[in-house]
């Protein structure tokens, strides 16, 4: 979004409130980085027999979950705790095969 303050023109970047959670701050960046190593050793334990293709786009995989988690969770307790790590892991791979079905049966 552009906006126009004393003669000159500014872009701005809106926020959804829905996503922004009372919790967050700058200095969660520890504990994202933390759960993005238990998401990914996760997926080595389960995909120990991966090929290299599925292997190289487990980063970016690692990255949606934790994004996911992070603006999901009602509280950084909620976010960091790894005992529902598994289950949330199952969740948002439902979540992505089931919106994957939606599109391909809209686009068949």
């Amino acid at each position: 979004m552009l906006i126009m303050k004393q003669g000159k023109l500014y872009r701005i970047q809106l926020i959804k409130q829905r996503y922004v959670r009372e919790w967050h701050s700058n200095s969660d960046l520890t504990a994202r980085r933390l759960l993005c190593a238990a998401i990914m050793r996760e997926l080595r334990r389960r995909k120990p027999n991966a090929s290299e293709e599925v292997k190289q786009r487990f980063p970016k995989v690692t990255k949606r979950m934790e994004h996911f988690f992070y603006f999901q969770a009602s509280s950084k307790e909620q976010y960091s705790n790894l005992s529902t790590l598994a289950f949330r892991m199952e969740r948002f791979a439902t979540m992505v095969l089931q919106r994957a079905r939606r599109l391909q049966q809209r686009g068949t």
